[in-house]
């Protein structure tokens, strides 16, 4: 009996021993599969092996034998890149110029941003040309003003410049990839000296005022104004009265010159002239304004000289009897003007 039992356990054993090998006989089991830092073709699953898969990604079957799985690789932090040049910058010619450039410190990827040029003539110059290349990775939306543009490459060609005159330009782009964005700028201009003259003329103009009606032997006084609306001044002005029929100057002259001189743009004198009223009737007075470098301009005023007078006559008869009316007819004519 004893050995009967000894046989049945040796034959329990082997048999124990035969599963087990027929169980690892895969490449699968936890003492030989190597950790793995990617997604296996998805074997058999294998619940009584301790695998150790360490999936990069979800698996194609759960994790062998509960054992969790490795977490999957993050993305690499990106850290803020230094740029080489500074967001702006400044170039002094030599030739009488200075170019300012401004960029803003960021921009978003897809977002627009302005890149400012302040130009500034520290002499007097001319052909001024402004260039700058457009960075890769930014797209070339406007600029302002208008720039000549030739692919990356615009060129301002803003000509004269006087001296402390600045010049403000904008050109607007598009972000279109991470990293450093630089844009070169350079520019030149030529030192101008200028000589030139004043291109100015003297317009003169006359007005003259006086009384609308006198009497016979009653003063007239004349005002002739003359002004300067020209942009330089009026050499060598003279007021030149014509004395017509019906009044008199207290010289008897016939014509009356008056010097006045320089007038100065916007400038005027007044000249006062009186006559005597000699004679009945309408009288028009002219003045004539000259000048050495000036059109010769007049004005006139015209005045009536009238008289203020009646005529009275009375007629009747001769005789006439007593007790009867006598008739008498009065009449008053007005004989001035």
């Amino acid at each position: 009996m004893s050995k009967k039992l000894g046989m049945f356990a040796s034959l329990l054993v082997l048999s124990t021993m035969a599963i087990f090998w027929s169980g690892c006989s895969d490449n699968r089991c936890c003492d030989q599969q190597p950790i793995v830092s990617e997604c296996p073709t998805a074997p058999a699953c294998a619940p009584a092996c301790k695998l150790a898969y360490a999936p990069a990604c979800p698996a194609a079957c759960p994790p062998a034998c509960g054992v969790a799985p490795l977490p999957c690789p993050e993305p690499p932090c990106k850290r803020l890149a230094k740029c080489s040049y500074p967001s702006s910058a400044e170039l002094n010619c030599f030739d009488g110029i200075t170019v300012q450039a401004m960029n803003p410190e960021m921009c978003m990827l897809g977002e627009q941003y302005p890149l400012k040029f302040r130009i500034s003539a520290c002499k007097d110059v001319c052909d001024v040309v402004v260039t700058t290349n457009l960075p890769d990775g930014a797209t070339y939306i406007r600029s302002e003003p208008e720039a000549k543009a030739d692919g990356k490459r615009l060129v301002w060609n803003i000509g004269h410049m006087q001296r402390g005159q600045c010049i403000d330009a904008c050109v607007y782009l598009k972000c279109e990839c991470e990293g450093e964005l630089c844009a070169c700028f350079c520019a030149s201009a030529v030192p101008v000296r200028f000589c030139s003259l004043l291109c100015a003329k003297p317009v003169l103009t006359c007005e003259k005022t006086g009384p609308c009606e006198v009497c016979p032997g009653d003063p007239i006084n004349y005002t002739i104004t003359v002004t300067n609306r020209g942009s330089c001044a009026a050499e060598g002005v003279v007021i030149t009265d014509q004395v017509p029929e019906g009044i008199q100057h207290s010289s008897c002259q016939k014509t009356i010159s008056i010097p006045v001189g320089t007038l100065q743009p916007c400038e005027s004198k007044k000249v006062n002239l009186c006559f005597t009223a000699v004679k009945r009737g309408k009288v028009c007075n002219t003045a004539t304004v000259t000048a050495c470098n000036a059109d010769t301009v007049s004005c006139q005023w015209c005045t009536n000289i009238c008289k203020e007078c009646v005529e009275i006559a009375k007629s009747g008869p001769r005789g006439q009897g007593i007790g009867k009316n006598a008739d008498y007819v009065v009449t008053v004519t007005n004989i001035g003007d």
